[in-house]
């Protein structure tokens, strides 16, 4: 380590400038990043990338009962799920029509303002 350090700063005391790489452009998505003829890189992206699909396992009788039992489950699962976003999403449309009628009784004029809809979207809007 203390050698490197002398023998750079030796070349740096004699003025020599240190060499760059030149800069390359850089490749467009998809190009070919080698440029050797070597036929590995195609056979080790065919291996890597274009595997075959693998064939399903033979199930027995009881695997396949086993497996619609966990089917009929996670859709059961999902559909209560998603009757749980739709009750949410239907009580907060109902706070919003409240909020617009108690909006409409109190202030007609802010109720104008807050149901009017430009015509023309503008982004931002000055």
């Amino acid at each position: 380590m203390i050698g490197a350090t002398r023998l750079s700063n030796l070349t740096l005391r004699r003025g020599a400038h240190l060499a760059r790489a030149p800069k390359k452009a850089a490749t467009p998505y998809g190009a070919a990043t080698h440029t050797s003829n070597d036929r590995r890189h195609d056979v080790i992206k065919k291996v890597l990338f274009d595997t075959p699909p693998r064939a399903s396992p033979a199930m027995t009788d009881e695997d396949v009962e086993r497996h619609a039992v966990i089917e009929r489950a996670w859709q059961l699962f999902t559909q209560k799920a998603q009757a749980a976003r739709d009750a949410v999403s239907k009580q907060k449309f109902a706070r919003m029509q409240q909020a617009y009628e108690e909006l409409r009784n109190t202030d007609y004029r802010l109720f104008l303002g807050a149901v009017h809809k430009n015509e023309t979207l503008l982004f931002p809007k000055a």
